[in-house]
């Protein structure tokens, strides 16, 4: 149910993106774009449920400092990459 619930959020996205750019028809530029930005998202998201996680537990706590890292590696032709990918979560929405 999750991977179809962010599989149908990427079409989405993709389609407006094709929107926002006055396109009936979504390219595969159009693809890309509305794939990194679901990305980019998912990632705000999860930062976002972690910072409120903090303030809710704030006074629980101790405080202490932390420092959080992204480690980002490009994989090919980010077109490809990314469109393998979203056919990967389709076909796995399937089964």
């Amino acid at each position: 149910m999750y991977i179809g619930v962010l599989t149908d959020a990427f079409i989405i996205n993709i389609n407006a993106v094709g929107d926002r750019n006055g396109r009936v028809n979504a390219t595969d530029s159009d693809r890309l774009v509305g794939v990194t930005e679901g990305l980019e998202l998912l990632l705000d998201s999860y930062f976002g449920t972690i910072g409120a996680s903090q303030l809710m537990n704030f006074l629980e706590m101790e405080s202490i400092e932390a420092s959080n890292t992204s480690l980002v590696v490009r994989l090919g032709i980010p077109t490809y990459t990314y469109l393998t990918f979203g056919i990967n979560l389709v076909l796995s929405s399937l089964w």
